[in-house]
């Protein structure tokens, strides 16, 4: 017996948000990738993009101690 599959359902306007994520990390506005990183995984909770500048984030927060 195989895996149920739930279709992930995100939001319209997924690709432009996480343009303006990448440009908030290259701006090295750290505080706002933070926070559309995580209002994304709000919306879409297993969203790849969005958990990998999540991550990156906090780990910047521990090496930098902000």
């Amino acid at each position: 017996m195989g895996k149920r599959m739930a279709k992930r359902s995100e939001p319209a306007d997924m690709e432009e948000r996480l343009e303006r994520v990448a440009s908030a990390f290259d701006a090295e506005d750290f505080e706002g990738v933070l926070a559309q990183a995580e209002a994304l995984l709000s919306e879409a909770p297993g969203q790849p993009e969005a958990l990998h500048y999540s991550k990156i984030e906090r780990l910047i927060e521990c090496v930098v101690g902000r």
